[in-house]
């Protein structure tokens, strides 16, 4: 399925450039304490906004974050439209490193009670790691020095999105977006803002949220996913027909088929999908949101061993800037290079 309108094409574009510069400066240096690295990771995605030729347009700032993890593998920002009250929760993904870790061995996930809804329907369940992923995220704090005085400091996402909120008589947009682990979180951190902000008081006007995912995996069952619809029926979910991690955990089945005519997916990697797929699919994991298909094409197929070109092409399909390309945006260059 395609998008409904060229805005939503072009939101795409922009918002799958704000999930793509949740990875800049993701690796920490020797020593560097959490405030130090979120300081770093700050500036370089600051750098890169103010980049003409990105769909951001040199239109959006980093309003809040980053908030990063002790351990500094969680991490989100939220980033703000100039002159409007729209604000973007970008969720950073996984490291690849950890993609083909995952897909060599297809580990399955289970299922856990989705605390956030109305009722608290207990059939609504999510990943129990996608779970506590969330936890993790809105625990975090901005703990940045980088803009002195910075008002948001040592706030949560929810505190600074409420203060926001009751700033601006209008109302606001929030879009929640993010690119692999942080798709499949970014519809988690989604509903539970849909669920906290009806809470909030004095606010003046609405609290429009949105979700928006990129290579996410299924977060959680179709009763979660049915929740999200509902809550949330003109998001999207993109997803590359050639990227594996999509396919986590509803379609594991498809991942065989890839990729023609080569590289093949090797005879053991669906023996394991098979062995796996006969736990996983009973959990009933199912994807959220309206899906638009970009049409993949294989990048560059290597010789040599089978495994090793079938993981190559795993990692180059699930690539942010792949992404990008395929929307027909500009891809992310390296800091040095803007």
């Amino acid at each position: 399925m395609a998008f409904a309108s060229n805005a939503d094409q072009t939101q795409a574009q922009v918002l799958m450039t704000l999930a793509a510069l949740s990875y800049q400066a993701e690796n920490p240096l020797l020593g560097e304490t959490v405030a130090h690295h979120a300081d770093r990771i700050r500036d370089a995605i600051t750098q890169q906004l103010a980049h003409p030729d990105y769909a951001t347009q040199g239109q959006w700032d980093v309003v809040w974050g980053p908030g990063l993890s002790l351990d500094q593998s969680n991490m989100l920002y939220v980033a703000k439209k100039k002159n409007a009250a729209v604000y973007a929760v970008s969720i950073r993904g996984t490291d690849p490193l950890f993609i083909r870790d995952w897909v060599e061995d297809l580990r399955v996930i289970g299922l856990v009670h989705f605390p956030f809804t109305k009722g608290g329907d207990p059939t609504v369940k999510v990943a129990g790691g996608a779970l506590v992923g969330l936890t993790t995220l809105i625990g975090l704090t901005d703990q940045t020095t980088y803009a002195a005085p910075n008002p948001a400091a040592g706030t949560k996402l929810e505190d600074f999105l409420r203060t926001m909120a009751f700033q601006t008589p209008a109302g606001i947009e929030v879009h929640v977006t993010g690119h692999s682990l942080g798709g499949c979180l970014a519809s988690e951190v989604a509903a539970w803002l849909a669920f906290q902000a009806p809470q909030w008081q004095q606010i003046p006007g609405p609290v429009k949220i949105r979700a928006f995912t990129f290579a996410a995996p299924s977060a959680g069952n179709s009763k979660f996913a049915n929740y999200c619809n509902q809550l949330f029926p003109d998001s999207y979910r993109v997803f590359d027909t050639l990227d594996v991690v999509p396919n986590a955990w509803a379609t594991l089945e498809t991942i065989k088929t890839y990729y023609q005519p080569v590289p093949l997916c090797p005879v053991a990697l669906k023996l394991a999908i098979d062995a796996d797929n006969l736990i996983v699919k009973p959990m009933g994991y199912t994807q959220a949101f309206i899906a638009v298909d970009l049409q993949g094409v294989v990048i560059n197929p290597a010789a040599g061993d089978p495994l090793q070109a079938f993981m190559a092409q795993i990692l180059s399909q699930h690539d942010s800037n792949n992404y990008l390309t395929l929307l027909k945006a500009a891809p992310i260059k390296p800091l040095f290079a803007v």
